[in-house]
């Protein structure tokens, strides 16, 4: 799939939480040191869906 075709962001289709989040091409090392960060919302993100806030935290990483 084409970057381009992808919009960043959070929602609820059929039941499911979508997430589309841009990996850092370069993975940066965590606070704590043990491992590395490829993707991350740096805290909470929320969105509405149904007239409710939704709240995620993400974090996509390897160990190091």
């Amino acid at each position: 799939m084409a970057k381009n075709e992808l919009t960043e962001g959070m929602k609820i289709v059929d039941g499911y939480l979508v997430v589309v989040k841009e990996v850092e091409v370069e993975p940066r090392l965590s606070a704590s040191g043990k491992s590395w960060i490829k993707a991350s919302t740096n805290g909470r993100e929320t969105f509405v869906h149904d007239g409710e806030e939704i709240h995620v935290n993400l974090n996509a990483y390897t160990m190091k």
